[in-house]
């Protein structure tokens, strides 16, 4: 992988966390308003790397003076000189690191609060769980104006993460579909790194979707109802109303899919169930989608909550 490293003094491996900030082709404004977030956090250890996957005009000397001028060195920059995809950007970055976990976030992506990394990590160490997400905030930017907005949440059902019954969840996350949008989790870095690994070369985007396999394996998260993170809604591929994208984030779940189908265990009831699930939901035929869908557990439920009483994301009337 052709890639250029720039390190900043003070990067330490062994911080207790590393925020990766993933650019492509990203508005300046928008990187800086996301590293002014992740800057101020305190009472934890942590780095910053910000890693570009192949940007026509990656302008790096900004970059660099926008950390020079916060006096912030615990960074590095990796410029990789061809666009290679979310994921193996993902991979990139988070291969340069031994911190223990991982946040990533987009440009625009912003964490809430001076304390929210510890916040979390706290709860994650207590839970002894290797991930988490978080019930963000959403918010629009029309020229240069935040504004937060109520919309759709992502997930809707989260009574079974309250209750902590993680095969009612487990069922809502891959069956179901119901899952939170990539910018609300964080991670232990070894955990998602073995499941990297297994995915690269099938999926390019949707980095996210690889906690479809991890949470199928039983590495079940803890769910923290603070709100934590801002997410720029309608930026990121999960809520942009694009049928390209659409058609590859499709691409990318039936990648993970098919990850989740070569590891069945058919001798476990409720997996083989979920396998069985998988196996018929690429099905060509719209009948038969149509009459699978109707029965399945849940999902008729679940189409009802969603088109006529969805529980919709809070609102701020200030943006910190």
């Amino acid at each position: 992988m052709d890639k250029q490293i720039i390190f900043g003094k003070h990067f330490s491996d062994k911080a207790t966390i590393t925020v990766v900030v993933l650019t492509y082709n990203s508005e300046i404004k928008k990187v800086c308003d996301t590293l002014d977030s992740v800057i101020k956090q305190c009472d934890i250890d942590f780095n910053i790397i910000v890693s570009d996957d192949g940007s026509e005009n990656f302008n790096k000397d900004k970059i660099e003076t926008y950390f020079e001028q916060k006096c912030f060195y615990k960074y590095k920059l990796i410029l990789n000189s061809i666009n290679l995809g979310t994921l193996a950007n993902v991979y990139g970055s988070i291969s340069e690191t031994d911190s223990i976990y991982i946040k990533l976030l987009g440009p625009g992506d912003l964490l809430i609060g001076s304390d929210c990394l510890r916040l979390w990590i706290d709860k994650m160490t207590k839970s002894k769980r290797k991930w988490s997400f978080c019930d963000p905030i959403f918010y629009t930017n029309m020229d240069g104006v935040k504004k937060t907005v109520s919309v759709k949440a992502h997930p809707q059902m989260l009574s079974a993460y309250l209750r902590d019954d993680m095969k009612k969840a487990t069922w809502h996350y891959i069956a179901l579909d119901d899952l939170p949008v990539g910018a609300a989790i964080i991670f232990e870095r070894k955990m998602y790194l073995y499941y990297v690994q297994m995915a690269l070369g099938k999926v390019k985007y949707a980095e996210d979707f690889l906690f479809r396999m991890i949470i199928y394996e039983g590495i079940y998260p803890i769910f923290t109802e603070e709100k934590l993170v801002l997410y720029e809604y309608g930026r990121g591929i999960s809520t942009v109303n694009d049928s390209k994208w659409k058609k590859k984030i499709i691409e990318d779940r039936q990648a993970v899919d098919e990850l989740i189908l070569s590891q069945c265990n058919a001798s476990d009831a409720f997996h083989y169930k979920i396998c069985k699930v998988l196996k018929r939901k690429y099905n060509k035929n719209i009948f038969l989608n149509i009459m699978f869908k109707i029965t399945e557990y849940g999902r008729v439920g679940q189409a009802l909550k969603f088109r006529i009483y969805p529980r919709m994301t809070a609102v701020k009337e200030i943006i910190d």
